[in-house]
């Protein structure tokens, strides 16, 4: 799973397109115990804390939530 999908994870998080970040952030919750890269994740999940849509902030603050407990 990290070498398949988290570089598309990476890719999708920085799209300009917000419900495509706000599915990375379900993503993530969701996959979480599966992906290795914790760092990587963490740092997504605090970039798309602070995006500017309020829909993936509220996603990317569950999940990070969720990761840090």
């Amino acid at each position: 799973m990290n070498k398949t999908i988290l570089p598309v994870i990476v890719s999708l998080s920085k799209d300009p397109v917000p419900n495509v970040r706000m599915n990375v952030a379900k993503t993530i919750k969701v996959s979480q115990s599966a992906i290795k890269e914790k760092e990587t994740i963490k740092k997504i999940l605090q970039t798309l804390n602070e995006d500017l849509d309020i829909d993936v902030k509220y996603h990317a603050k569950i999940a990070l939530d969720d990761f840090t407990n």
